[in-house]
């Protein structure tokens, strides 16, 4: 890839992490149905900390080795949110935001 490429690609990235942060903000803004909200607002900043991370922390480029040690972590978090399960089935959230 030409350096002007990546830097095209940079402001791009940018571009689309401030599109979403005013979608994020405009969507707390919106009175969804229950924690719907809260659901809509967790999803866009996974996408941005997915742009962040291929275009600004270098992960593109990187090879299997890193894709490794970054799967291992979200398996672990994936069964800790899973056993998590029960207690908020049980204690269910209620926010008033």
């Amino acid at each position: 890839m030409s350096l002007s490429a990546s830097k095209s690609n940079h402001g791009m990235v940018y571009v689309a992490l401030v599109i979403l942060a005013l979608v994020t903000v405009g969507s707390s803004l919106l009175q969804f149905p229950g924690n719907v909200g809260i659901y809509i607002i967790f999803v866009l900043a996974l996408a941005q900390a997915f742009l962040v991370a291929l275009q600004y922390m270098g992960l593109k480029i990187e090879g299997y080795m890193v894709y490794g040690l970054i799967i291992i972590p979200l398996v672990l978090f994936a069964i800790l949110v899973f056993l998590c399960i029960p207690d908020i089935a049980h204690y269910p959230l209620h926010l008033n935001l």
